[in-house]
């Protein structure tokens, strides 16, 4: 169905133009010198890169996006105030909120370096984008987390397909009945509260969701991380904890 509808979904130039893109740019994959000025030496992690249409690919690299909650954006201040309660939060969270600040720092630099590419900037603002390409990374990924947010996915081209493509879109070739949309609706909203407690997790020990960890805190984080995993309750979270041998990447 979704193979069906993608013919659709492509967007017209410039946005169509081919562009070869690192889709897994986070921190981990990024190797720089050890002293001043820090000169990027190496770039890891190409296997998943692609040459697909440029709105499919531009994407906030991860190494410089901000996904945190605790500080909020003003284009007056670089480097947003911590918490005024910093002082007295927890060894733990204080590293964690740090590291936080630090990220938001790095995506308010990359929205300064965006603001010198018209194009780029314009691809951030298509409307129903996410709808198009988010599916392509979903099933992708279906054989790791399952098939409920490729379904999820599914049924939202589904209900936005007049808006996107107008009214002489043709017929939609995706026709999930209303009980499958409910059930993917129901399974989606369980993986994204497991998704958002993983996320907690991984704030709070400073680490990538792959759970690589620098060797000097690796100790530290080891202690932090049993801790939290002997307070996890999986009655209530719905999943497993995610750093621990063996464990899934996600609940199915």
């Amino acid at each position: 169905m979704y193979l069906a509808a993608s013919e659709h979904l492509v967007l017209a130039e410039p946005f169509a133009t081919p562009t070869l893109w690192h889709t897994d740019l986070h921190q981990s994959n990024i190797f720089v010198s050890p002293t001043p000025p820090h000169d990027i030496l190496a770039v890891i992690d190409w296997q998943d890169v692609s040459v697909s249409p440029l709105s499919a690919q531009v994407v906030f690299p991860k190494a410089l996006r901000y996904d945190g909650k605790n500080f909020h954006f003003d284009q007056k201040v670089p480097v947003p105030p911590l918490p005024d309660d910093f002082q007295t939060r927890s060894p733990e969270e204080k590293v964690a909120l740090k590291r936080e600040q630090l990220d938001a720092f790095i995506q308010f630099y990359h929205g300064k370096l965006m603001q010198g590419d018209p194009l780029r900037m314009a691809s951030q603002g298509l409307p129903d984008t996410a709808t198009a390409v988010e599916p392509i990374y979903a099933m992708s990924r279906s054989w790791d987390v399952g098939l409920h947010v490729t379904r999820h996915w599914l049924a939202r081209i589904q209900r936005r397909w007049s808006d996107m493509l107008g009214p002489d879109a043709p017929p939609c070739p995706i026709n999930l009945s209303p009980e499958e949309i409910e059930k993917a609706t129901k399974e989606y909203e369980r993986w994204r509260k497991y998704q958002d407690q993983v996320d907690e997790i991984e704030a709070l020990l400073g680490i990538h969701h792959d759970g690589w960890v620098a060797t000097d805190r690796y100790e530290a984080v080891k202690k932090v991380c049993h801790k939290l995993h002997e307070a996890w309750d999986t009655t209530e979270v719905v999943g497993p904890y995610p750093f621990q041998d063996g464990a899934p990447s996600g609940i199915a």
